[in-house]
Parts: C-alpha cells; structure tokens; sequence
C-alpha cells in the first residue's frame, strides 16, 4: 500500500480483526501534526506548534512519555537546534532568539535565554573530547562551506547569557570550493569521538559544446538546449581537534580525510536535497 503523507489529514490504514477489511481514518487529533522531531538523551522531543510531546522508544516503535509545553516560536522560522550534554534539555534558535526546554522537568517550560542565535544551520552536535557543540555553519555566503565549534550553554536557570556563547570558524573548508559546483544542500553527521561524516549534495552542468571545441572544421550553427544539471552525493570523513593556537582543525597528518563521490540517479528533485537526513548505524 503506498499512501501519501504529504497531507496534513495523515488518513491512515487500520485493519479490523473481525471484518478482516482494512479501512483509512483519519490520524489521532491529539498527535502532532507537523512535528519538528529533535534527539535527546535517546529520546524525540517531537515540537508542534499545536500538540507537542516528548517520545520513547518501544519495541515495535515510539510511544508518548509525556506532554510538552508548544514552542513559543514559529517552527519554520527555527535556525539551529542541539541537545545538552544533560540527556535532558534541548536547545532551539529561532530567527529572533534562542530558547531551551528541559524535557525531563515536571512542568516544563520553555526557557528565554537572549536575543541571539546559535551560530550552526541545523543540528550540532556535542561533542566531549571537545567539550563543545559542532555543527555547519550559518548559511550567510562568507561562513558557508565551514565547521563551527561553540560553547556549551549552561542550564542553570541563575546563569545569564545575555551575550551569545563563544564560537568559532574551522579553519579548513569543507565544501564550496570549486567555482563549478552549486551547492544544493549538508548534513553532518555524528560518528563518535571527534569523528564526523559530512553529507553534501551538489550539482555540476557539463557542457556538450567544450567536446567539439577542438574540432576545427566549420559547422552550421544550431541551437542546443541548455544542459540539465547532474545532481552528485559527496561524503567526507574526517577527524575534529583544537591545534595548540586553540584553532578548530578538520583533519590530522595521522588521521586524514576520506572522500567518496557518487552520482544520483536521474531525474533528482532540487528540493528533496537541500536537507539531507542520514544516520549512523
């Protein structure tokens, strides 16, 4: 059975155990309906704007644990999101501030740490041997291609982070490079001890005209159609560390980086890359 879920009705199948039938209903009003879902502690805060809740894992799936309070931000307008190395709080930027959640308090709400934002484009992570959150950088046209590593934010609700936390740039460029790639969307994955996979989508356009360039016989001219873009899957493997000027460093002499290239099938939609998911297993 293939069913969309693009909708926001969700209708899904459920099969009657006396009249042996399957038959489509609607989705549980009570479950989010558009969730953002952000890891923590080996649990899924599942953010909505209308119906949020905090999941865990079960045997054939996940299970509500508990209510959460709703966002007091609009989801699309979040910028960077991260968990503490509590297991328990989970940090969001928005376009306007960035906020924190305890997941495990009875009675949580979300907490307003300072008009600032997080300085990564999606997920961090954190990571211990650096005691820092790593992530991609912001999408503004001069950080973009780059790692950024940034203080962990302190949950003590005495603390006062008017200011945004310390951070810096990678002094390497991960992507971006070439002139003759556009890049279309990344992800960076967590692998473990200051061990990191970036995942790239990027297209190239191969001119057919630059083959017969050498050809020195004059021929008549035609109109050719623009080439289409080939749409490309690069992963690269590298290691984190802060060198002795405390500089971010994306790869060492003893552990360098590993690159791999792979070309996507076609036709590949634009828009089903520009936010790359991958896990590690």
């Amino acid at each position: 059975m293939v069913m969309d879920t693009s909708q926001c009705e969700r209708i899904v199948p459920v099969f009657g155990v006396r009249t042996r039938c399957i038959a489509l209903v609607p989705r549980n009003g009570s479950r989010p309906t558009w969730p953002m879902y952000l890891p923590v502690g080996g649990k899924l805060a599942a953010l909505d704007d209308d119906s949020s809740e905090l999941l865990r894992p079960c045997l054939w799936g996940w299970g509500t644990q508990d209510r959460l309070p709703n966002p007091p931000f609009d989801l699309e307008d979040m910028t960077a999101h991260c968990a503490h190395p509590d297991g328990r709080t989970v940090f969001v930027s928005s376009k306007a501030a960035t906020f924190s959640l305890d997941t495990a308090s009875r009675g949580a709400a979300w907490r307003r740490h300072g008009e600032w934002k997080l300085p990564f484009a999606g997920r961090a992570h954190f990571d211990p041997r650096l005691d820092a959150w790593v992530g991609l950088s912001g999408d503004s046209p001069d950080t973009l291609g780059y790692l950024c590593s940034c203080d962990v934010v302190p949950t003590d609700p005495s603390s006062n982070m008017e200011s945004p936390p310390a951070w810096k740039l990678s002094k390497e460029k991960l992507f971006c490079e070439d002139p003759a790639e556009q890049h279309v969307g990344a992800s960076l994955v967590y692998v473990g001890v200051a061990r990191f996979c970036l995942v790239q989508y990027f297209s190239v356009v191969e001119d057919d005209a630059a083959s017969s360039s050498g050809n020195d016989e004059p021929e008549m001219e035609e109109a050719m159609p623009p080439s289409s873009p080939r749409y490309r899957l690069r992963l690269t493997a590298f290691s984190l560390l802060y060198d002795k000027k405390g500089d971010l460093r994306a790869e060492t002499p003893v552990t360098p980086r590993r690159v791999g290239c792979y070309q996507l099938p076609a036709p590949s939609e634009i828009h089903e890359l520009r936010d790359p998911v991958a896990f590690w297993l």
